[in-house]
C-alpha cells in the first residue's frame, strides 16, 4: 500500500476517556465501558491516544477516547479537552497487524521535511471491528495522527 502523508491542523476535541496500561491488544475490550459511561452519545470516531508503546511487545500506556459533549456516569471514565495541534496524518486501510508500515511512512516524511514528532500519537478507528461482528480486517480504516513538535 502507498501512503499519502498529510500535514493537518487538528482542532481541540472534548473526549471521554479511560486510562489503560498493559497489552494494548486487550484495550479494545474496554471501549464499551467508555461508551456506556456517556450513554452512547459520541460525536466522532473512537481513538486511542498513546503516550507510550513498545512496537514489539505492544505494551503501552493509552487513553481509550470517545469524542462527546456528555458527562461521564462512571468515575473511572474521565472527561478532558485535548488541545489543538499541528500534526502529520496518514490513513491505513487493512489489518492492524500492518499498521507499522503507515508509521514508517510518517517517520520517513518527517525526516524528509525535517519535522520533529511528538512522542504521543493517536490511532483513530474510522472503520474496524464492531461490538458484535468482527468485520474483515482487510477493510479496516485507521487514521494515524502524530503531532509535530513546535519550536
Amino acid at each position: 500500500m502507498t501512503y499519502n502523508v498529510n500535514e493537518k491542523n487538528c482542532e481541540a476535541i472534548r473526549v471521554a476517556y479511560l486510562p489503560f496500561e498493559g497489552d494494548t491488544r486487550q484495550a479494545p475490550k474496554k471501549i464499551p465501558m467508555v461508551f456506556r459511561a456517556i450513554k452512547g452519545q459520541t460525536n466522532g470516531a473512537p481513538f486511542f491516544n498513546f503516550s507510550q508503546m513498545d512496537p514489539v511487545t505492544k505494551i503501552g500506556k493509552v487513553e481509550l477516547c470517545l469524542p462527546t459533549r456528555e458527562v461521564s456516569s462512571n468515575p473511572a471514565v474521565q472527561i478532558k479537552k485535548i488541545p489543538a495541534t499541528r500534526a502529520l496524518s496518514v490513513v491505513h486501510i487493512g489489518s492492524y497487524d500492518t499498521l507499522l508500515k503507515a508509521y514508517q511512512a510518517i517517520e520517513a516524511y518527517a525526516l524528509e521535511q525535517q519535522f520533529q514528532l511528538d512522542s504521543h500519537f493517536r490511532e483513530v478507528y474510522l472503520k474496524g471491528p464492531g461490538m458484535i461482528w468482527q468485520g474483515k480486517p482487510e477493510d479496516y480504516v485507521t487514521e494515524i495522527i502524530i503531532p509535530i513538535k513546535e519550536g
